[in-house]
């Protein structure tokens, strides 16, 4: 049994590079195992409006002249085998209950039970997500406004996995931090913010009462197939 592992590929929203290999798919899961399965494909993009599945052999990390709009287009990335879906605000599943905010660009649902980081994670990825990357000043600033409306602290998905912080989305960690001073402390593996306080600290996973914000991940149960078994 193989394992396959993709090297990073960022693709930016509202663009589409014409000219790659296509074939048609049913779904963008359908389009994400297609590329398993294809030995050149470093980058997946798909067209919802014509199920068309784009591959690509190039690893994007800026966007080129060739690249045109399409507003119908999920596009993909691809990180070390794990695949992480994005799209435009009309791939922001409103009739669940999720909302769009602009300014942090973030798709979400509060989860308003106070509970255990733990169990705000298994709720927030049953309904297609993870708990929210705090990835800019804007989603920081966001972050502790959700703090002051619901008058407590949030969890947020901060997480230490036995040997480096990440982010639980799959974002790139490390370009916004905003730890207070002492923290993140490795035996407390999970993201805190208090109200009123703008850094934040690390509290244990199965341990507190607050609540979270779950972002929404286009595509997110896609990402599940983190290792692909020809």
């Amino acid at each position: 049994m193989t394992s396959v592992s993709f090297a990073l590929s960022v693709v930016f929203s509202g663009m589409l590079q014409p000219g790659l290999d296509s074939s048609s798919a049913s779904s963008q899961t359908d389009c994400i195992v297609q590329c398993f399965y294809n030995e050149y494909c470093n980058s997946v993009f798909y067209d919802s409006g014509t199920f068309l599945c784009h591959f690509g052999r190039d690893n994007y990390d800026s966007p080129t002249s060739t690249m045109t709009a399409e507003a119908s287009v999920v596009y993909v990335i691809v990180k070390s085998g794990n695949f992480k879906v994005v799209g435009p605000q009309s791939e922001c599943p409103l009739d669940k209950g999720f909302a769009y905010d602009s300014a942090a660009d973030i798709c979400y649902k509060v989860l308003e039970t106070l509970t255990t980081a733990d169990s705000h994670r298994t709720t927030c990825q049953a309904m297609g997500g993870q708990l929210m990357a705090v990835t800019s000043a804007a989603r920081d600033t966001f972050l502790t406004g959700q703090a002051t409306v619901y008058n407590d602290g949030f969890f947020f998905g901060a997480r230490y996995d036995g040997s480096q912080w990440t982010w639980e989305t799959g974002a790139p960690y490390g370009a916004y931090l905003n730890w207070e001073t002492g923290y993140p402390d490795d035996t407390k593996p999970c993201g805190r913010k208090n109200k009123g306080t703008p850094l934040w600290r690390s509290f244990a996973c199965d341990k507190g009462l607050l609540y979270s914000v779950c972002e929404f991940v286009t595509g997110y149960s896609q990402a599940q197939l983190t290792t692909c078994i020809p």
